[in-house]
């Protein structure tokens, strides 16, 4: 042994609680140290072990496709470790890679396979005997991505990573070697003139009618709300659980102003079929995309806590997206844009108007139904996904 170090990822302050280990030994291998499974493993065979793997496992299995395919630059039992990133292999390796890999089942890491959905080809079936030609030998994970037919080459997927918001992938599968297979498919509906939606769920493809907006009054509605939330705010900071303070920034630097009170303001109403797989948070994954001309903003008005109402982006405009959402029923949504004013500001005011109508009511135009004041409807709020605040 030359030298040994921990293996893991380091944190912010570094690499606190990992356990496993890593020892260099002269002649350029490495043991590693697994402390969970209080096993060794090293790397003495592993350029054997993977390319006996690809040659007599996975290529046969990638050229029964029968259809061109790209790959990524896959191995296996990979640690995946910032400070050590090897394949490690714990059992002795003696050149039948058959026997060995039923036993073993060694862990595929980053296997990738990209193919197009030709005219006549049954993709989801020959990804399916793709599957079925590897579940005996390896564990782990593998995906593969289908993308549009079209002439040209398939793109390069090893250091690009694709989903269903990319515009030319059909569908993608996450083959799971203990569970089996789960599909992605890339099925838009309308949701409302020029809004499409997708589900980001597992087997699960949105049908028309699941997911629509229905205007419930106007952002004249939403902006009593938020207004009314603002001024509730605190004055002085606040002691918060952790025995600290907390200054709450909206009420004592800026609130929100909606630039066109007369825009039509909606809420997501779902189908009993999305209602049901809704997950533990009472939200489902979609991907949106719009095809609009008026070049205004989608936004959502979120109420995180006590009713504290802010809005995001969620889509700046038609050139923008597909994006991630996470949405809720009752969600609220609007097109437009807004201002931020401070209360040292003539617009301030001295607190939340009183003509605005309530959500839900007869004020703007093509108001929808009434939704009941104090309504859980309308304070579940939205969500913003992994884009927000753009």
């Amino acid at each position: 042994i030359v030298d040994s170090f921990k293996a893991g990822n380091s944190g912010l302050f570094g690499y606190i609680g990992v356990k496993d280990r890593a020892y260099e030994l002269e002649d350029g291998t490495f043991i590693y140290w697994d402390d969970d499974e209080e096993t060794f493993a090293d790397t003495r065979q592993a350029a054997e072990i993977n390319k006996a793997l690809t040659e007599t496992i996975v290529e046969p299995a990638i050229d029964a496709l029968g259809v061109p395919v790209t790959c990524a630059n896959y191995t296996f039992n990979r640690t995946g470790f910032d400070s050590f990133d090897e394949s490690v292999f714990t059992a002795l390796y003696e050149g039948d890679i058959v026997s060995y890999a039923m036993k073993e089942k060694p862990e595929a890491y980053d296997l990738r396979i990209a193919l197009r959905a030709e005219r006549g080809f049954d993709h989801e079936a020959a990804i399916g005997n793709f599957y079925k030609a590897l579940k005996p030998y390896l564990s782990g994970t593998a995906e593969a991505i289908v993308f549009e037919e079209s002439g040209e080459s398939l793109p390069d997927i090893s250091d690009v990573w694709y989903s269903i918001s990319s515009p030319t992938v059909v569908s993608t599968a996450t083959l799971d070697f203990e569970d089996g297979i789960r599909w992605y498919r890339n099925v838009y509906i309308e949701v409302m003139p020029g809004v499409f939606m997708t589900s980001d769920i597992a087997d699960f493809v949105l049908e028309e009618g699941d997911i629509t907006f229905k205007q419930i009054g106007t952002c004249a509605d939403l902006q009593k709300r938020l207004d009314e939330a603002y001024y509730a705010l605190p004055v002085d900071a606040e002691e918060n659980k952790n025995g600290g303070y907390t200054v709450h920034d909206q009420r004592h630097e800026k609130r929100v102003v909606l630039d066109d009170p007369a825009s039509p303001l909606y809420e997501i109403q779902m189908s009993e079929r999305v209602l049901e797989r809704l997950d533990s948070y009472g939200k489902m994954a979609v991907y949106v995309r719009m095809e609009r001309d008026d070049g205004l903003p989608l936004m959502t008005a979120l109420a995180p806590d006590d009713n504290s109402y802010s809005v995001y982006y969620v889509l700046t405009g038609s050139e923008d997206g597909p994006r991630y959402e996470s949405i809720s029923p009752g969600a609220l949504f609007y097109f437009g844009t807004h201002h931020m004013v401070g209360l040292d500001e003539s617009e301030s005011g001295d607190g939340p108007d009183e003509s605005a109508g309530s959500l839900g009511s007869s004020g703007g135009d093509g108001a929808g139904s009434p939704v009941s004041e104090g309504s859980d409807d309308t304070e579940s709020g939205g969500a913003h996904g992994t884009f927000s605040g753009n």
